[in-house]
């Protein structure tokens, strides 16, 4: 249920199958019919495939199952010598259907110490070795070519002029588009990669290191100035002990203090568990499925392109049986032209506008969900985040905030300087775990005693009227606020006497009034 399948059949008369399917987690499936575990992938093949006429007189394009064809030419560079160098390339399936002239990315894949050529290590060491190589191999297919070239002998990977050499043969062999040439190195394929990138970055679109080595470089400014605007993405691990991590971080560190500042940032990618041995990197880093669009849209053509920038909250709970949405929002000067949600991980749910900013989820069960968000902009740049969703077994209840009374207005009559305010909070779900008073308004600052219980002791009143707020917490985190007034005034308000009529009163005899 969790697996995600990649594949084609296209069988001319003769033909080829391959479905290859790999656990979203990477981690092995154990058993699925009729296919055979290789490196999590699965791979069932029959018969032999027949791939068409060739449409290109250069092509050494010979009929074979191979996914991979090797392929020789000689070289013309001193240190060479006119020795015949080999490659492997992979071609696309719409590559090898289209008659057309249509042009077609490529991408170079430059390969670890342990692969160089010598008298037993042949180029075929390639297809069983970490790497892109291999993954191809092994039934991986992506949106561009590929080209695996094996370093040979008595060089180094900065030789002068030999990756240069390679990428202008590819380029007059194969109908290849110019803007979208791409380099990728492993290890010590590392060094070849970030010297073909600086030496020729008019010609590099974007660059990938695994776990690259960078030590080779002698003009280390050059390098780090040409490698500024030119995308990149990078794997390391953070352990690894064989190709340290500062070999990524330096090169990055480096180009971020030029002046003037790079319109792109590197992104990174650092393994910080298992992933992170150094021999286990490359097949994590090749198979991170959001790498391949990333590649696929950087163009020497097009104008620099910021990836889009995705808001949505990284957790979410719910309860079992509920339906929730999660609601993303992305913003891109480009414009954002596609939403791609996928669940990672997680027990089984009903996903609907799966291709919307917000996605709704429906009959959820107990457990914990990964989703991934795939944003995509106008130029085909992208951004992912990815969203965790716990739901629990039980049904989740809004708590409801607490009710408050700070006590209703009052007033004193000066010389009074102070009184009690009796406050009072109920919560109908549960408990009050806080009282706090506060002064907000008044001619000066009075004494509070008892600011922190429900009954409040004002003190150092003067003439005026103070504003008094009681804050109320309950056991839940919810708070509710009331305010009451005191008035101070300094005179009191005469009472109004309204006279009841005449009386007639009777003295005795011989009474002398003389006071009253």
């Amino acid at each position: 249920k969790d697996l995600s399948v990649t594949g084609s059949v296209n069988i001319q008369n003769k033909g080829k199958v391959i479905i290859s399917a790999q656990d979203v987690n990477q981690s092995l499936v154990q058993t699925i019919t009729g296919l055979q575990a290789n490196n999590n992938f699965f791979v069932y093949t029959s018969f032999e495939p027949d791939n068409g006429p060739i449409t290109n007189p250069k092509e050494t394009a010979i009929k074979t199952s191979e996914r991979l064809q090797k392929v020789s030419y000689t070289s013309q560079i001193p240190a060479l010598n006119s020795r015949n160098l080999e490659y492997l390339i992979y071609k696309t399936e719409s590559y090898l259907k289209d008659e057309s002239s249509k042009k077609y990315p490529v991408l170079f894949f430059f390969h670890g110490d342990g692969e160089k050529k010598t008298g037993t290590n042949t180029i075929d060491l390639l297809k069983v070795s970490p790497g892109l190589t291999k993954l191809i191999q092994d039934g991986r297919n992506v949106d561009f070519l590929v080209v695996s070239v094996q370093m040979p002998v008595s060089i180094t990977w900065i030789t002068p002029g030999w990756l240069n050499e390679l990428v202008e043969e590819v380029q007059s062999t194969y109908r290849i588009d110019s803007d979208k040439i791409y380099v990728s190195g492993y290890s010590g394929g590392g060094g070849g990669m970030y010297h073909l990138t600086a030496t020729q970055p008019h010609k590099i679109a974007a660059f990938v290191p695994v776990a690259g080595v960078n030590s080779f470089w002698v003009d280390k400014t050059m390098i780090y100035n040409n490698l500024k605007d030119i995308p990149e993405w990078a794997f390391h691990g953070q352990n690894d002990n064989t190709v340290t991590i500062n070999n990524m971080n330096e090169p990055i560190r480096q180009v971020g203090l030029i002046i003037p500042a790079a319109v792109i940032t590197a992104t990174k990618t650092i393994y910080s568990d298992s992933r992170g041995n150094h021999g286990s990197i490359p097949f994590y880093a090749y198979n991170t499925e959001d790498l391949y669009p990333w590649i696929i849209s950087k163009s020497k053509l097009s104008p620099t392109n910021t990836a889009p920038i995705i808001s949505v909250l990284p957790s979410l709970t719910a309860s079992t049986g509920s339906n929730i949405v999660i609601n993303a929002n992305a913003s891109d000067a480009n414009g954002i032209i596609a939403y791609d949600w996928i669940k990672k991980s997680g027990p089984d749910l009903t996903m609907e506008a799966k291709n919307a900013a917000s996605l709704e989820l429906k009959n959820l069960s107990a457990g914990t969900y990964t989703f991934h968000l795939l944003v995509t902009d106008g130029l085909k740049s992208t951004s992912f985040k990815d969203i965790t969703l716990v739901v629990s077994g039980t049904v989740v209840v809004a708590n409801v905030a607490p009710t408050v009374s700070a006590g209703g207005d009052k007033s004193i009559i000066s010389p009074l300087t102070g009184l009690t305010i009796n406050g009072s909070a109920s919560d109908v779900d549960g408990t009050i775990s806080s009282y706090t008073w506060t002064q907000i308004d008044g001619p000066n600052l009075s004494v509070l005693n008892g600011s922190q219980t429900k009954d409040l002791q004002a003190s150092g009143l003067i003439i005026g009227n103070y504003t008094f707020r009681l804050s109320v917490k309950d056991n839940d985190g919810a708070i509710q606020n009331d305010e009451m007034v005191v008035n101070v005034s300094s005179t009191v308000v005469p009472t109004s006497v309204t006279p009841a009529g005449d009386y007639a009163i009777s003295f005795p005899d011989g009474l002398n009034i003389n006071k009253w």
